[in-house]
């Protein structure tokens, strides 16, 4: 049995610059992230179990329609860190604690 999650997220070059993050883009660095399931209405830590070909293509296809439909019309809205920093002032950040966000908005006030 396969087991699939699905994680997204945003990294602002600029802002890991003014942090001094020097590492490659990855997950647990990003500066906006989430699971797929933040794209559902249930929000309930979506998981998919794949025991066979077929289970494989209905979990694609629903993968896929979630991306489409819900997450990368969000993500294309943040496709900026001054998009990123409109977000954060409205106190929102998706997988960031409130430090990080003050962090990363003094980041950018420092620009």
């Amino acid at each position: 049995m396969l087991i699939v999650a699905i994680n997204l997220g945003i990294f602002s070059r600029l802002i890991a610059e003014h942090v001094g993050n020097t590492h490659e883009p990855n997950i647990h660095d990003a500066h906006w992230r989430v699971r797929i399931d933040y794209f559902t209405p249930e929000r309930s830590g979506k998981w998919w179990e794949i025991q066979s070909e077929d289970e494989a293509n209905r979990a694609a296809s629903e993968i896929v329609n979630i991306l489409l439909t819900k997450a990368l019309p969000v993500m294309r809205s943040l496709t900026s860190s001054e998009k990123l920093k409109s977000l954060w002032q409205t106190g929102e950040s998706p997988g960031i604690g409130a430090r990080q966000r003050e962090q990363y908005l003094e980041a950018l006030e420092r620009q």
